[in-house]
C-alpha cells in the first residue's frame, strides 16, 4: 500500500540463560540494528518522517519446549513481564525456574508521511432528503433521511434518522447522536 510504513525485521538467536546475558551486549545489538535499519530505509526512500525500533524477546522457562514473546526495554524488565504473560497463557507458576532467552527481535519501522485527508461533500444541496416510514420496536415511525454525500464537516444530528449512501443505509436509533469529522467519518456517540 502507498500509505504503509516501511518495516525491517532482525533476529539475534541466543539460547542462553537470562542471567548469562549481558545488558551492554543487548543494548549494543539494538543500537547496531537501529543504525542498520535507518541506513537501509535511507537507501529505499527519502519519504520517511520518523523511525521506531520495537524490541521483543523470546523467552521460556528452562527445560520447556515453547517460548513466549514479550516486549522489553532492559533485561531487568524481562522476568516480571514474562511471568505476567506466561500466567495469561498457561496459568500461574509457583517456582523460581530459571529463564532462558531464545532470541532477541527488533522491528525497525520507518514512518511514511500520511496525507491530510479532508472531507468535501460530493453532492450539492441540503443533506436532508425528507422522511421515510420505518418500523422501530414494533411501531411505525416517520423519521428523517439524510444523504451521506451531502453532509459537510461538522454536520450533526440526534437519532432516530436514516443515512442513505450509494452502498448502504445506516439507521441511527434514539439515544445516539452522529457527527461528521474532518476526514468525513460519520462518528456515533451514545447520548446520556
Amino acid at each position: 500500500s502507498v500509505l504503509a510504513d516501511f518495516r525491517l525485521d532482525y533476529v539475534k538467536t541466543v539460547y542462553a540463560p537470562l542471567v548469562d546475558v549481558a545488558e551492554a551486549d543487548v543494548q549494543d545489538w539494538y543500537a547496531h540494528v537501529a543504525n542498520q535499519g535507518l541506513e537501509a530505509l535511507r537507501e529505499v526512500t527519502e519519504r520517511t518522517v520518523g523511525c521506531e525500533v520495537q524490541r521483543v524477546v523470546d523467552v521460556r522457562y528452562q527445560g520447556q519446549g515453547y517460548e513466549v514473546t514479550i516486549p522489553f526495554s532492559r533485561l531487568s524488565d524481562i522476568p516480571d513481564r514474562f511471568s505476567v504473560e506466561y500466567q495469561k497463557l498457561y496459568g500461574a507458576r509457583h517456582d523460581d525456574a530459571p529463564i532462558d532467552v531464545i532470541s532477541f527481535r527488533a522491528t525497525v519501522i520507518g514512518r511514511k508521511p500520511k496525507p491530510t485527508l479532508s472531507w468535501r461533500p460530493r453532492a450539492t444541496g441540503p443533506a436532508r432528503m425528507g422522511t421515510r416510514q420505518v418500523r422501530l420496536k414494533d411501531k411505525a415511525q416517520e423519521i428523517a433521511v439524510y444523504h451521506r454525500g451531502a453532509m459537510p464537516v461538522g454536520w450533526q444530528a440526534s437519532g432516530p434518522f436514516l443515512v442513505d449512501q450509494d452502498d448502504t443505509t445506516c439507521l441511527v436509533t434514539a439515544g445516539w447522536s452522529a457527527r461528521v469529522d474532518e476526514q468525513g467519518t460519520l462518528r456515533l456517540d451514545k447520548v446520556n
